[in-house]
C-alpha cells in the first residue's frame, strides 16, 4: 500500500515535468573518482589529447572554493582542446559523426549561470522532489548508429545516429528504481540551417557537427527490486510528455572524450566513453523493448463492441476522417489531419 502510494505520487510529479527538463543532454554524477575512469586511465601517459582533461575530472573536491577552482580549470581545458579541434570530413559528408558512436556517461557539465540544471531538470535538481525519494545513480547520453532500437521516427537518408538520454535513479537503499530516458533520431542541421543559426551569433558558432535531436515522448520505468539480486527489477513502463527537439553540437571528440555544446545556449557537456559490455551503460536497451503501460483516455468516446472487434483498441490503423470523427473525434481527428492516412483509436467497452 506504501509503495503504490508512493508511486502514485512518483507519477503525479512526473506528469508536470517540463520538457525542456529532459530535452537537454542530461546528468551529473557528484563524485568522479578514478575507479570510473579505469580503463581510460590505463592509458594515462600515452600521447591522448584529453589526457589533462580526464585527470581533472578524477580530482574529487569537497570544499566551494575548490569546487570553483576546478571549474575554471575544467573551462580552460576545455577551450584549449575546442581550439585545436575540427572536423576531418566534408560537410555534407555523413561520416563525419562516425567517430561520435558510442556509449558514453555524463563527467561534468559547464553552464554559464550556476543556478541553470540543464542536466536533468527536477529530477537531478539538489533539493528537489525527486531526490527526496531517490539519488542520481547513473546518467548517460549514447550515440548510436541510425535505428539500432529499432524505434526511429525518420528514415535513414535524414537521420544519422540515435541520441540515447539516460538518467537513472535509486531510493529506498535500492529497493526502488526510477529510470527516465529519451530516445531521439539525430538530423544533421542543413548549411541554412547552420547559417541561420549562426548569424549575429554571440557564443560559440556551431559547427558541421550539429544535430537537431529529435526525442520521443519521455519513457519513465519506476522498478522494484524482485529478490536479493542487486540488478533484477520489475517494472511499470510510463510514456508521459510531449514529443520535442533540441540542437547539440560536438566542440570536440577523441577516443575517450566527447564534448558537447547546447545549441542556443553554449553550455558545455562533458561525457566519457566507457566499454561497449557495460553492463549498466546497456540497461536502456532492455528498458526501451517494454511497450508502455496503456493510459486510460476519459476523452475516448465509449463505441459499440462492434467496432471494438475491427479496430484493436490502441493500435494504429488505417483509417478515413469519418471514422476519426466517429470513434474519437479530438484525438483522432487530429492524428488524421495531421498524416492523412492512420490514427488511433481506443475502445472503451
Amino acid at each position: 500500500m506504501v509503495l503504490a502510494s508512493l508511486l502514485f505520487s512518483i507519477i503525479l510529479y512526473a506528469n508536470v515535468i517540463t520538457t525542456s527538463a529532459l530535452v537537454s543532454p542530461i546528468g551529473l554524477k557528484r563524485r568522479h573518482g578514478e575507479r570510473r575512469h579505469a580503463s581510460l586511465f590505463s592509458r594515462r601517459g600515452s600521447d591522448i589529447e584529453s589526457d589533462s582533461l580526464l585527470s581533472l575530472l578524477s580530482e574529487d573536491e569537497t570544499d566551494i572554493s575548490s569546487q570553483q577552482k576546478k571549474k575554471i580549470m575544467l573551462r580552460n581545458e576545455v577551450s584549449s582542446l575546442e581550439s585545436q579541434f575540427t572536423s576531418t570530413e566534408e560537410h555534407d559528408d555523413p561520416k563525419r559523426f562516425n567517430p561520435l558512436i558510442g556509449l558514453y556517461e555524463v563527467a561534468s557539465v559547464i553552464t554559464n549561470n550556476d543556478k541553470e540544471n540543464p542536466v536533468g531538470g527536477k529530477w537531478t535538481r539538489s533539493g528537489g522532489f525527486a531526490q527526496k525519494l531517490f539519488k542520481t545513480r547513473k546518467t548517460y547520453q549514447h550515440i548510436l548508429p541510425f535505428n539500432s532500437t529499432g524505434l526511429a521516427r525518420y528514415d535513414g537518408q535524414t537521420s544519422v545516429a540515435e541520441a540515447i538520454n539516460v538518467v537513472s535513479l535509486d531510493g529506498l537503499g535500492g529497493l526502488l528504481r526510477a529510470t527516465v530516458i529519451l530516445r531521439g533520431d539525430a538530423v544533421p542541421l542543413t548549411p541554412q540551417e547552420l547559417k541561420d543559426m549562426n548569424t549575429n551569433r554571440t557564443i560559440t558558432l556551431l559547427s558541421n557537427l550539429a544535430i537537431r535531436a529529435n526525442f520521443d515522448a519521455p519513457r519513465i520505468f519506476f522498478g522494484k527490486r524482485q529478490g536479493r539480486r542487486k540488478n533484477a527489477f520489475k517494472y511499470l513502463p510510463l510514456q508521459l510528455g510531449p514529443i520535442s527537439d533540441v540542437v547539440l553540437d560536438t566542440s570536440f571528440n577523441d577516443q575517450f572524450v566527447r564534448i558537447g555544446m547546447g545549441g542556443t545556449s553554449g553550455t558545455r557537456f562533458i561525457f566519457t566513453r566507457t566499454s561497449d559490455d557495460d553492463d549498466e551503460a546497456l540497461e536502456y536497451k532492455a528498458l526501451l523493448q517494454q511497450p508502455p503501460a496503456k493510459k486510460p483516455n476519459i476523452n475516448n468516446a465509449i463505441v459499440r463492441n462492434d467496432e471494438c472487434s475491427i479496430f484493436s483498441a490502441g493500435e494504429f490503423i488505417e483509417c478515413r476522417e469519418d471514422v476519426c470523427r466517429r470513434i474519437n473525434a479530438d484525438y483522432c481527428r487530429r492524428d488524421w489531419v495531421a498524416s492523412r492516412t492512420r490514427c488511433t483509436i481506443d475502445c472503451i467497452l
